[in-house]
């Protein structure tokens, strides 16, 4: 995650966590609002926000991590099981 635009590796781990939360929080918008996706079973919106929010303040992370954290947690218009 260090490599892309909203990682700010001057802030605190609090204030980068709470931009990741908020970041996650807009993507779980768009995905369920915007894009009619919907939770797999077992997953909720708590759940996929708070993975979204781990996984985008570790600068370790990559997006391939990002991606396998969604596709666990969400169900895609068209998508086929």
């Amino acid at each position: 995650m260090k490599d892309l635009k909203f990682f700010n590796p001057n802030l605190s781990f609090e204030l980068l966590r709470q931009e990741a939360s908020m970041l996650a929080d807009m993507i779980d918008v768009v995905f369920v609002v915007g894009r009619g996706a919907v939770y797999e079973e077992g997953a909720n919106r708590t759940q996929a926000v708070n993975m979204m929010t781990d996984i985008l303040s570790n600068a370790n992370s990559t997006v391939a991590d990002f991606a396998a954290v969604n596709d666990k947690n969400y169900l895609f218009w068209n998508e086929k099981k």
